[in-house]
């Protein structure tokens, strides 16, 4: 089964359009880059928001294109590869959150808490920034 590939960059404005200092750049996706809080609440950002419309798009995508059948209460095995844009040190769990979301919306499994995720490596693609993701199933979830 070919890989599920996500783009690993988020395009993020920030600064001010008032003073000028606005811009949109290229970021990898962390929980400071997702949420604002509203009502001691967290919830997405515009920019976050489009992200993971993307990603579930591409899911869906996916789920048609391949031989992978969506589970119900079972156990999957999420195995990434990473293709950081730098060698930037970074933490690769910070990008657990909104692809497991997308994954859930998408139909890929019913609840994310089924996801069991295991980082298989990180290397470096400049020019493609990226994660590959495979799935296996793995057994029932307890009751």
């Amino acid at each position: 089964m070919k890989p599920l590939v996500l783009p690993l960059l988020m395009l993020k404005g920030r600064g001010s359009k008032k003073k000028g200092t606005f811009k949109e750049s290229y970021v990898v996706p962390s929980w400071n880059h997702l949420y604002i809080i509203r009502n001691n609440r967290p919830i997405l950002d515009k920019y976050a928001t489009s992200h993971k419309n993307t990603l579930v798009k591409l899911c869906t995508e996916w789920l048609q294109d391949s031989s992978w059948k969506p589970t119900v209460n079972t156990k999957v095995i999420v195995r990434i590869m990473v293709f950081w844009p730098d060698l930037r040190k970074r933490d690769a769990h910070n990008l657990d959150k909104l692809v497991l979301d997308a994954m859930e919306e998408a139909g890929l499994f019913d609840n994310d808490a089924c996801a069991l995720v295991r980082y298989m490596d990180i290397s470096v693609d400049r020019e493609n920034p990226r994660l590959e993701i495979t799935l296996e199933k793995g057994g029932s979830m307890p009751s």
